[in-house]
């Protein structure tokens, strides 16, 4: 009995997310009269930018959404504007013959990937509530948070990605707003939520759609219309466009809210699954409004990359500061160029050291995430993409600054049960208070970590349902890779895990006598080979080895060290000069063999290549 409620309460609940309350009431400013012909038109690509506004998560947390996700969401929109054979777009209406690219040059020239992040963390609005559609509304100003990321409104179609708008915390309400007619300033583009913005089962892409629709000039298929009788002149009745049936407003996919509406329609409130579809009048409406009042979009250079060979560092993620001596890294490298690349390598500086990694057949177009794994980071550090024949060399170094503080890596993969919104929970104690974000319904896998120091802790989840997470949730949490106990199973709406840590702020004393010596040194040797679960793995890397010698070496005699007795770790003093191995060559550059190098020096770090 109790399975058979929760299925059908599961099933209201997706039918309800599908009823999407999308757009406020547009603001029409002197729209065009109608004049195309779509079976005469030429196909139009409009170059479209992704303002990503997150509130300091990681990318891939919470609404820092991946490059991957907008570009699969994109890829949709752009099916379903073409309505593309057997895609998500392949319904009963038109090919409209309009489509869009990702910005490839900046309004400064230089080469984009489209895609633009954002922390706006320190606007407490925003942190609260996202952005507000209006002054009566919960959260930022509109145009506040628009005005932060805006491209020239009259050569990029702005699209603004938000964690919540009106205070929906990614829920229910709104999902995305746009106006309806050229606004002349940063007002003028898309606001769309994150998760609405991440293909999944239940999402398509079409909220995108829709509001692309509305900067397009096209009203709702209900606009103005109050009841089901026929229209005088569809011109200027309903939303202006003849071939979109009368009807008030649509929610359900087979029960129209009027004899003869068109279900299908992109521009109604129906679901996901039964939305497909814009007329030839519509399409005709949008290329019409598309020459007269965005027609800058059709000219703007913003989708022809500036250079044939350009590879750039996108993004760099790691952490700081960070309580473990090494951690991994992952650099993100696009192709911003008009040419694919055959290959290039991606380096790490630190300490001295140098780490690379080799990637090959790069498209324009693509991003390739490229992780490295327990690198030792302490101080300045450096990434760099190398590729022969580069013409635009200003982004393809990083420079980082980690802050190590001894402490110990709090780990925990989350996996929700299909009744997901009714999952939670909190992490506090000692200074921390971390939190779940909103969860969609199904059964899906978190991760999420933590730099702890000495103290108690508390991790509590939570669970709505009263019924704990028996439809597939898991939750495993560790602390520097020792497993917590967290036992999920059973009835509950709150489950309570108490824990307590003691973190060294001497690593390297072994012996807890205050200053590193030679009792610490045999102390040492007695781990000395071990390649699992190690007592003295001093930096981090799961062994100890000769580079934990080295690392209690570099502190030997110093008092009770921790991070701030170690010599800082800068550029070298002197030039030095590196193969793509990472090793250091000690002959003149002039007797070097044809390749890459890469040369340090108090200046910076560079790459060279020899003829």
């Amino acid at each position: 009995m109790r399975n058979a409620l929760l299925l059908t309460l599961s099933l209201l609940w997706l039918n309800l997310q599908a009823q999407e309350c999308v757009s406020l009431e547009p603001k029409v400013m002197g729209l065009p009269a109608l004049s195309a012909d779509l079976s005469a038109e030429t196909e139009k690509t409009l170059p479209i930018v992704f303002h990503v506004m997150h509130t300091g998560e990681d990318v891939g947390e919470g609404a820092n959404i991946t490059d991957e996700a907008i570009l699969e969401t994109l890829g949709l929109v752009n099916d379903q504007f073409r309505k593309v054979p057997g895609s998500t777009g392949d319904g009963i209406g038109v090919d409209t013959k309009i489509d869009f690219c990702l910005a490839r040059r900046a309004p400064d020239g230089s080469p984009t990937s489209g895609i633009t992040r954002h922390d706006l963390s320190n606007i407490s609005d925003f942190v609260a509530d996202g952005v507000a559609l209006s002054g009566l509304d919960d959260g930022a100003s509109d145009l506040q948070v628009k005005e932060i990321a805006c491209w020239d409104v009259d050569e990029y179609v702005n699209v603004y990605i938000v964690p919540e708008i009106n205070g929906n915390n990614g829920g229910g309400g709104v999902q995305g707003y746009a106006y309806t007619g050229a606004t002349g300033n940063c007002l003028d583009g898309v606001v769309i939520l994150a998760n609405r913005m991440v293909i999944t089962e239940y999402n398509f892409g079409k909220v995108l759609t829709h509001e692309l629709g509305h900067y397009l000039s096209l009203q709702h298929t209900f606009y103005n219309t109050t009841s089901c009788a026929t229209e005088n002149n569809c011109q200027t009745q309903g939303d202006g466009v003849c071939d979109t049936p009368v009807t008030t407003t649509n929610y359900s996919c087979s029960s129209p809210a009027c004899e003869g509406a068109m279900l299908e329609n992109y521009m109604d409130y129906t679901g996901e699954y039964c939305r497909d579809s814009y007329t030839t009048g519509q399409a005709e409406k949008m290329h019409s409004y598309i020459v007269s009042s965005r027609s800058q979009l059709l000219t703007a250079p913003s989708c022809i990359p500036p250079v044939d060979i350009d590879l750039a560092l996108a993004d760099v993620d790691y952490q700081t500061p960070f309580c473990q001596q090494t951690q991994n890294i992952e650099a993100t490298v696009s192709n911003l160029g008009n040419l694919p690349v055959g290959s290039a390598s991606v380096v790490v500086g630190s300490d001295g050291i140098y780490y690379t990694e080799e990637i090959y057949d790069i498209e324009p177009g693509q991003t390739v995430q490229v992780p490295f794994e327990n690198i030792p980071l302490n101080g300045v550090f450096w990434v760099s993409v190398i590729a022969e024949g580069d013409e635009y060399e200003d982004n393809n170094q990083y420079l980082g600054f980690v802050d190590y503080e001894a402490g110990s890596l709090w780990e925990m993969d989350f996996t929700t049960d299909f009744f997901a919104p009714e999952n939670s929970w909190v992490l506090e104690g000692e200074g921390v208070y971390l939190e779940s974000p909103y969860y969609p319904l199904g059964i899906n896998a978190y991760s999420y970590d933590a730099c702890l120091f000495s103290g108690c802790y508390t991790l509590t989840i939570y669970d709505a349902g009263g019924d704990g997470m028996p439809y597939g949730g898991e939750v495993v949490m560790t602390v520097d890779g020792v497993s917590v106990p967290v036992d999920i199973a059973g009835d509950w709406s709150e489950l309570v895990i108490e824990f307590c840590l003691e973190t060294n702020d001497c690593p390297f004393d072994l012996d807890g006598n205050g200053n590193v010596g030679n009792s610490d040194l045999l102390l040492f040797l007695t781990d000395y080979g071990c390649t699992a679960s190690c007592q003295y793995d001093l930096n981090g890397d799961g062994a100890t080895d000769v580079n934990d010698l080295l690392t209690l070496l570099n502190v030997w005699g110093l008092p009770c060290p921790s991070l701030d007795n170690l010599p800082p770790r800068s550029l070298p003093v002197d030039e030095q000069v590196y193969d793509l191995s990472g090793r250091r060559i000690y002959r003149p550059l002039d007797d070097l063999p044809a390749g890459i190098y890469i040369v340090a020096s108090p200046e910076g770090v560079t790459k060279l290549y020899k003829q």
